[in-house]
């Protein structure tokens, strides 16, 4: 019983942190999000999305947010070709069977596919397209498949090589030599790398990595 009481502390306790680093930015996150959070697409198709992916950035889930708006826009465009080719056809007695077909010609499409037939449709614009694959190449498709040179990029990583001196137990570490790095190549730094704050949540940014913090410094893609 002692035990258990042990646990059930050390788990609220754990929970109150989790909470707080959480909640440290989420009035400033949602100030940004909250004309989004608050106008729902009235799809009830893709509304559930947005709201989850509100609440990812509220709550400072970034790399979560950006995986399920890859989500979100695969599906949304999927289901606008699907009311496209159905918008007429629509009755009650068929609402059952009416997408079927729709459903099965659109829905293992690719994303560059998925793009291609919403422009030849006249669903988005010319423009729009563009915009959509520059997506798909700088953000969805490295997210997506982890591909580690798209992610980072030219950052780099301004860091120091040493050795550790045991005998000197006040002064451990000796700084040998300092060298700028590419992240691409520094695994063990990724994983802060990718979870760092963009300075807004439109942009995102080509970065450049220092020892404490991510420099944002030229745009690469903005929506």
């Amino acid at each position: 019983m002692h035990k258990f009481m042990d646990t059930q502390k050390d788990i609220s306790e754990e929970l109150e942190l989790i909470a707080k680093e959480i909640t440290k930015d989420a009035s400033e996150n949602y100030e940004r999000i909250r004309y989004i959070f608050k106008n729902e697409y009235v799809l009830p198709e893709i509304d559930p999305l947005r709201n989850e992916i509100c609440i990812c950035i509220v709550f400072s889930l970034y790399q979560a947010a950006i995986t399920l708006t890859n989500h979100l826009l695969e599906k949304y465009l999927k289901v606008a070709l699907i009311y496209s080719d159905t918008k007429d056809k629509i009755k009650p007695e068929n609402v059952e069977t009416i997408f079927k077909t729709s459903v099965d010609n659109y829905s293992s499409e690719g994303l560059n596919s998925t793009i291609n037939a919403c422009c030849s449709k006249g669903i988005i614009t010319k423009d729009q397209k563009k915009d959509l694959l520059r997506f798909k190449d700088t953000i969805r498709d490295p997210f997506s498949h982890a591909d580690m040179k798209k992610i980072f990029n030219e950052i780099t990583i301004n860091t120091q090589i040493g050795k550790i001196d045991y005998a000197d137990k006040e002064n451990l570490f000796k700084v040998e030599r300092a060298v700028e790095v590419n992240l691409t190549s520094l695994l063990p730094v990724q994983g802060i790398a990718q979870v760092q704050k963009p300075d807004n949540l439109t942009t995102l940014r080509r970065t450049k990595l220092t020892t404490s913090k991510l420099v944002l410094s030229k745009r690469v893609f903005s929506c």
